[in-house]
């Protein structure tokens, strides 16, 4: 199936999704009728998961889409949600996030202070398994049937490639600038990171933080280094992606984790890595303002 376009959900773990979104808008990269037809076979996977779902009683819903696709989403108010669908492949999550969800539009709890995001988290993405809760109930059986038996697509799913290289590029330049400097303030064995290949953005020019790494450490070399840009974030919200002259942020990760110790550590870094991206789009949500377009 082919789709001329590029989006990824409103909320991802961590946030590097946001800045693929960024940097390949989708340049159109078929004809009409093949976009009809992959439009059409698209529509038809998400009303049957959405039948699936709203059969089993969950509360997704579906839309119509500016590109003409269907849309399967979850209600950004009055639910607590909490939702991730895992990449195809194990080896995918080396330099790739699979979809999460997180709507707390009950509780309102965006600081996550009861822990409930980061225990989710730990539970279903270092599993690479489904994983749905609505409402503190589980209902990850119900997604991972019903995604099985229709495999469903967002459809701003895939890239144009030249695009996608370019803003691959892009990403391993700005990730390069960061390992030089992380090298001289206590990363000192980490390698440079190449493009790679047009692959719609399974893989990605990303620096791996060993687990070795302490926390206080990590904390010293983004303080040294940063990981993410507000202004520009900033700049972007209020006046477009078109309007800036848009300097991508590091693609950064914390190493594979094996066990329940280093399962511990790998949530840790991690969190201190989306610190700085979590703080700013927590206060956009809480002003009213979109995440993403």
């Amino acid at each position: 199936m082919q789709i001329c376009s590029v989006r990824f959900p409103r909320r991802v773990w961590p946030a590097l999704a946001v800045l693929v979104a960024v940097l390949v808008p989708g340049a159109p990269a078929c004809s009409s009728s093949e976009r009809g037809s992959a439009m059409a076979a698209q529509r038809a996977t998400a009303e049957s998961y959405y039948a699936c779902l709203a059969d089993a009683g969950l509360p997704a819903r579906i839309e119509e889409t500016d590109n003409g696709g269907t849309r399967v989403d979850w209600p950004q108010e009055g639910y607590d949600i909490l939702a991730i669908i895992p990449l195809p492949d194990p080896e995918l999550y080396r330099t790739q996030s699979p979809a999460v969800y997180w709507i707390p539009g009950r509780s309102g709890d965006f600081e996550d202070e009861n822990g409930t995001f980061e225990r989710f988290m730990t539970e279903h993405q270092l599993a690479m398994d489904y994983g749905l809760e609505i409402d503190g109930v589980d209902h990850s059986a119900t997604l991972a049937a019903c995604h099985r038996q229709f495999p469903y697509q967002d459809p701003y799913a895939e890239s144009d490639p030249a695009e996608e290289l370019r803003g691959k590029q892009l990403l391993a330049d700005s990730t390069n600038a960061w390992i030089a400097c992380a090298r001289d303030n206590g990363l000192p064995n980490l390698a440079d990171v190449s493009p790679g290949k047009a692959d719609n953005w399974l893989t990605s020019p990303t620096a791996i933080v060993p687990l070795s790494t302490t926390p206080d450490a990590l904390r010293a070399i983004l303080q040294a280094c940063p990981n993410f840009d507000a202004e520009q974030a900033g700049k972007m919200e209020q006046s477009g992606f078109d309007a800036v002259a848009f300097r991508p942020d590091p693609a950064i990760q914390v190493d594979d984790a094996n066990g329940e110790e280093e399962a511990a550590r790998y949530a840790e870094l991690t969190a201190i890595l989306n610190e700085a991206t979590d703080q700013f789009y927590t206060d956009q949500m809480q002003n009213g303002d979109p995440i993403l377009p």
